[in-house]
């Protein structure tokens, strides 16, 4: 019998980032990188005042987004 498993990459996450995320008064989140196979990609990492079903969450997230702005200022606009 063969003991063949997917290979999944390892999740290193920053300390301090968690920590900050778990200290803050729900609801809460926060927005960060994560680089997978030298690939940056955005990550929003939120904390409910009420756990997301798992029938909700089990479907995934869409998420609209824009950066608005001028000469003085950006702002990046999420839509959930």
């Amino acid at each position: 019998m063969s003991h063949v498993s997917p290979l999944v990459p390892g999740l290193a996450m920053n300390r301090a980032f968690v920590q900050t995320l778990l200290a803050a008064e729900d609801p809460s989140g926060a927005l960060g990188m994560i680089e997978e196979n030298r690939q940056a990609f955005g990550l929003i990492a939120l904390s409910p005042h009420e756990i997301i079903p798992a029938a909700v969450s089990s479907r995934g997230f869409e998420l609209g987004h824009c950066v608005l702005g001028g000469d003085n200022f950006e702002v990046v606009q999420l839509t959930f």
